[in-house]
């Protein structure tokens, strides 16, 4: 569901305008969101950065130790930015919502127009059978390989190894990459905190190349980022 950001409406701030949700979800409206998404998180990082340069966080306590406004600060300017900050974050979290669904939806588009028609003569059909079974071929194709997994992660936890190419990530396949960049994969695991993912992999055992599936869940540790792994693209 398509929202109003109440970050929008905040004077002297950047004025975020959310497109309306076109009749037909297309790649291009995404990317519009996912570039709008990036501003946000650009911004909400300037915030931060300008917060700890004056030795305050979203919590510090904004009072001496008798109670007292500290005079050493400007207080009004970290209360604004401390209320955009949050306006931002929950605006964040709704538009990687909305994100997330439209690349479902796409994503189950293509599936449905990969499927051979019922109505067609036979030999559209074969043609039709022939196609599906390609696009199958694609989506098994490899387009991440996991480059380090870090110890205690999310990730070692799942079972990721070195070396695993992946085949499918939650729903993403190779076409989806191919046609959104690897910017969807950031909002896919922001999307999915504390929610079983499952992944398809493919894996060296010996001389061959063994599928398997693992479920990931994407969470905070006491590592950096939600996985603890970090992939690198298979073009």
């Amino acid at each position: 569901m398509m929202y109003s950001p109440a970050a929008a409406y905040e004077e002297g701030y950047v004025q975020y305008q959310i497109p309306s949700r076109p009749t037909k979800i297309t790649t291009t409206f995404v990317k519009q969101l996912i570039a709008i998404k990036d501003a946000m998180e650009k911004e909400i990082r300037d915030l931060m950065l300008s917060l700890d340069k004056v030795g305050v966080g979203l919590k510090t306590p904004l009072v001496d130790d008798e109670g007292f406004p500290r005079a050493d600060l400007d207080l009004n300017d970290i209360r604004s930015k401390r209320h955009r900050i949050a306006c931002l974050q929950n605006d964040h979290i709704s538009l990687m919502n909305d994100i997330q669904n439209f690349l479902y939806e796409l994503h189950e588009e293509s599936r449905a127009n990969a499927q051979p028609s019922t109505t067609s003569p036979n030999i559209a059909q074969s043609s039709s059978s022939m196609d599906t079974s390609n696009d199958e071929e694609e989506q098994l194709e490899p387009f991440l390989k996991v480059n380090t997994v870090s110890p205690n992660s999310p990730a070692e936890k799942a079972g990721l190894h070195p070396g695993d190419e992946i085949t499918q990530f939650g729903y993403l396949v190779k076409k989806d990459i191919k046609n959104n960049g690897l910017k969807i994969l950031p909002t896919v695991v922001q999307s999915n905190v504390n929610k079983p993912m499952k992944v398809h992999l493919l894996r060296e055992e010996g001389s061959t190349k063994v599928k398997k599936e693992i479920i990931l869940v994407p969470s905070y540790w006491s590592g950096q980022g939600l996985l603890g792994c970090h992939f690198l693209e298979i073009h």
